[in-house]
């Protein structure tokens, strides 16, 4: 190939602007999602992270990416500053990576976790909720193509939507690097012991079920800690009952040095949630050699397959007898935590910035 003709092909190339409203947000999942996504396609491709003219950013990551424009912020930023401003770019596409995306666009990318808001919408507050409702199936049916986190969401999508296979693209999650990379530590403050606590990983809301393990730690596994990382959100319904039970230790937010000490020190990770996208506490934990005890859901089999242990997140014998055989015989899980530690290793090897590229050259 000439320098003309690779000169060409560049040029042909649409130029790439990314929502970058997830800089203003709290971390959490998605968020993490996100951040992932633009250090990989960093490597591969120039791009623009689109942010309001006004916005504090929660830190200072891609600041060298960073373009500010618009006079709004949320969703009235998104839905008319962002759209007005890729109107008058030519050549130009627009990756959204948080779900929600301009509705008046349609050289766009956007990336869909899951479909709670479908799937049962007490779990959120109602304005949350309608808003989802309203507009979700817009934007993937007027969007060039749809991002996935898992072969399950492709699938409700379609049947869902009427989407054709071929415009989703399935990229899943992986752990991110900076809390494989920190230093675990504990701070002295916490009164939890090594090996003697379980522990729940994710924002408290009701589709996460976290009620239904604290009350199993009160009444059958009282001479264990649980240990719950994670706080809640605004879009959630916050009727969930919460335990004050001596053995039930919130933390809340934590640092990933923390983070990471209580995956490679704890007795294992449960997920009691009733629905997700794909799961990313599970995949942290099989980073970290730690058990996984989780639903028996459609997409955590997806995403676990053998390496993790399943109950019936609404049966509570069903969960207590599968912690209790693990106590009584640690043994049995060792070979699903080497099984995990291979899940882990296959989406961590995984290539999410090509498959996104040859999205937006489409």
């Amino acid at each position: 190939m000439s320098i003309f003709e690779r000169k060409s092909m560049f040029e042909m190339r649409p130029k790439i602007f990314i929502n970058g409203r997830f800089l203003t947000q709290q971390i959490t999942g998605v968020q993490s999602f996100a951040r992932a996504v633009c250090s990989e396609l960093n490597d591969h491709s120039d791009f623009s992270l689109l942010v309001p003219t006004k916005a504090d950013l929660v830190d200072a990551a891609f600041s060298d990416k960073i373009r500010r424009i618009g006079r709004f912020q949320g969703h009235l930023w998104e839905q008319v500053s962002l759209p007005l401003f890729l109107r008058q770019q030519k050549n130009a596409v627009l990756l959204n990576l948080c779900n929600t995306a301009p509705l008046m666009l349609h050289d766009q990318i956007v990336t869909i976790h899951d479909l709670a808001f479908i799937k049962d919408p007490s779990w959120f507050n109602v304005s949350f909720a309608k808003y989802y409702s309203w507009l979700i199936p817009r934007i993937v049916r007027r969007s060039r193509s749809v991002l996935s986190v898992s072969e399950t969401v492709k699938k409700e999508l379609i049947e869902a939507f009427g989407l054709s296979s071929d415009k989703i693209i399935v990229v899943g999650n992986k752990v991110s690097s900076d809390l494989l990379e920190a230093q675990p530590a504990l701070p002295a403050a916490y009164n939890i012991h090594a090996r003697k606590y379980f522990l729940l990983v994710g924002s408290d809301d009701p589709r996460k079920n976290f009620s239904f393990i604290e009350k199993l730690f009160e009444d059958k596994l009282s001479n264990y800690q649980l240990v719950i990382v994670g706080g809640r959100q605004s879009s959630f319904n916050t009727t969930e009952r919460t335990s004050n039970h001596h053995n039930i230790i919130r933390l809340g937010y934590t640092d990933l040095s923390t983070l990471s000490w209580l995956y490679r020190n704890s007795l294992g990770l449960i997920n009691p949630s009733f629905y997700e996208g794909f799961g990313i506490p599970n995949l942290e934990a099989f980073a970290f050699g730690c058990p996984v005890f989780c639903s028996d859901v459609d997409v955590f089999r997806e995403i676990c397959g053998e390496a993790a242990s399943y109950f019936d997140p609404r049966n509570p014998d069903s969960a207590s007898k599968l912690l209790l055989s693990y106590l009584e015989d640690p043994a049995m899980i060792k070979n699903q935590v080497n099984t995990g530690l291979e899940v882990f290793k296959k989406f961590q090897e995984s290539n999410r910035a090509i498959s996104i590229l040859k999205a937006i050259e489409r």
